[in-house]
């Protein structure tokens, strides 16, 4: 007969929460920063986009099964949480050049489509001193000095707006990294995007790997049991029983960073990698209902009365493998 004993409580049922996160702060902004766009530049023949903005709708299952005949789950029927991302289409309205200056990435100079858009929106934008509007007379110059100068090129994207404008306007513009092919190929697949629609077809493909950039659903200020998971301490504990007992040694006389601590729980930026997407429905064709081959009924993606806290899907849908974060502002990446 063997008996296992427990060598420490840390490795046999270690606290909640990982120390590899902190510090658990706010996040500045519902945007997606510039430095994720640089932080992946990929080597391909064509100039392309990997990048789009997407709204969590909410969540539904599917039943699917394998086709490959060595998996365990070949004609199998499994049922799988999957959750409903809306992507509206976005609309190219700028092109911006970006230059390498010791390591770091500066932006060169901006072109802007039309002057329609008040400061304050250009202001999140970060046009620079530079910038232009594309019916400028120099905008052929401009174009040359992104050639000869910047390093890579990135589009000023903006999505059409489907709700009001005080709640789109924070995270409506931002910019997407085009990947691929030489700077000049990359300039001339800008220039023919600016004032156009971008779809998520277009960006993506069914049965991709995908990477989720968005941010977590905000808690506001929590304690050390609610936030770390910590045992509580014993009912007659003078001075509360919801604390740490001990939170350090007499030496070193301060605190440990490993310590859990009360603090911000929540609205914090964080990456989903390699989510499986299984469906992309376009809304003006066929696969945006939900027929499919082994369920000839026609049925809509809405459910009766829309979606709690959204409503009803107007623009093309995505349906990426398990739950995401708990917030409406997604960003996929490739």
């Amino acid at each position: 007969m063997m008996y296992f004993y427990m060598s420490h409580r840390k490795f046999e049922h270690p606290r909640l929460g990982s120390l590899g996160f902190l510090p658990k702060s706010r996040s500045k902004n519902l945007k997606m920063t510039n430095n994720i766009n640089s932080k992946s530049i990929i080597i391909d023949k064509f100039p392309f986009l990997n990048l789009f903005l997407g709204f969590k709708v909410g969540m539904t299952h599917i039943i699917r099964s394998s086709s490959v005949a060595t998996s365990r789950f070949f004609k199998v029927n499994l049922c799988e949480a999957v959750t409903v991302v809306s992507c509206p289409p976005l609309r190219i309205i700028g092109i911006a050049g970006y230059i390498l200056v010791n390591c770091i990435v500066r932006k060169a100079n901006t072109l802007i489509l039309t002057d329609k858009y008040y400061s304050r929106k250009n202001n999140r934008i970060g046009i620079s001193e530079q910038g232009l509007w594309f019916g400028n007379s120099k905008c052929a110059q401009f174009l040359d000095q992104i050639l000869n100068n910047c390093s890579f090129v990135r589009l000023i994207a903006k999505h059409e707006n489907i709700f009001n404008k005080s709640k789109s306007l924070y995270y409506s513009i931002f910019e997407i990294q085009v990947h691929g092919g030489s700077l000049s190929s990359q300039i001339e697949f800008s220039i023919k995007l600016l004032g156009n629609q971008i779809r998520v077809g277009s960006v993506f493909s069914e049965n991709d790997q995908v990477a989720v950039i968005s941010v977590s659903k905000g808690h506001g200020l929590k304690g050390v049991v609610n936030r770390w998971g910590i045992t509580r301490l014993p009912r007659k504990t003078h001075r509360g029983l919801r604390k740490v007992a001990c939170i350090g040694p007499w030496t070193p006389s301060r605190v440990s960073w490993t310590v859990a601590r009360a603090g911000q729980r929540g609205f914090h930026k964080r990456t989903s990698l390699n989510l499986r997407l299984y469906k992309i429905g376009e809304y003006d064709k066929y696969n945006f209902i939900s027929t499919t081959f082994d369920d000839l009924n026609k049925k809509s993606i809405n459910v009766l009365g829309g979606y709690k806290k959204f409503g009803l899907i107007k623009h093309d849908y995505m349906l990426i493998k398990v739950r995401l974060i708990d917030i409406r502002v997604l960003f996929m990446a490739q």
